[in-house]
């Protein structure tokens, strides 16, 4: 509350109070998706979440967000390979503003992968061999099977025994 008096010299007076409220507090503001460290093969991504003041803006990468009840939606086009930024934005009508940053992957690139056992046309008389290689993404972890199982990997290498089914030729 503010008071404000004016007074002549014969002591007349006016008095006027003007209420201000200050809003010293930011929006409230979460990004639903896309998750943190996202990963993606696409070029743009729909970024959404919540941001509890009606009365505010969002913005994505500076671009304007679309906000309906307190949920906000954005497309967020031109991703690149690799890391890409992405910085929300929420102000509300006298400037106060909550950011959120995170990054999102975009991987197009398949993973190598190079089978190092056994070697192309071993013909073996062993019950099993064992299945050997390495495989490696830069953008995105790699998971490996061998015969459709998980197989474990330390650095990216693999090995893992197979069993073979009897097979009396010919062969390929």
């Amino acid at each position: 509350l503010i008071v404000v008096t004016a007074t002549d010299p014969l002591g007349n007076k006016t008095v006027k109070e003007v209420r201000v409220p200050a809003d010293l507090i930011a929006p409230k503001l979460a990004v639903v998706s896309p998750a943190p460290t996202a990963r993606t093969r696409a070029d743009q991504v729909t970024v959404s979440g919540t941001c509890d003041d009606p009365a505010a803006t969002v913005t994505v990468n500076g671009a304007p967000a679309a906000v309906v009840n307190g949920t906000f939606t954005a497309t967020l086009g031109g991703l690149v390979a690799g890391q890409n930024s992405l910085l929300v934005i929420a102000t509300d009508a006298v400037g106060n503003t909550t950011q959120v940053a995170q990054l999102l992957v975009r991987d197009t690139a398949a993973p190598t992968l190079a089978v190092t056992a056994p070697v192309p046309g071993l013909v073996t008389a062993a019950a099993s061999v064992t299945v050997a290689g390495a495989a490696s993404d830069t953008e995105s972890p790699v998971e490996v099977t061998v015969n459709g199982a998980p197989v474990t990997q330390a650095a990216g290498a693999f090995g893992l025994p197979v069993n073979l089914p009897a097979n009396d030729g010919p062969f390929d």
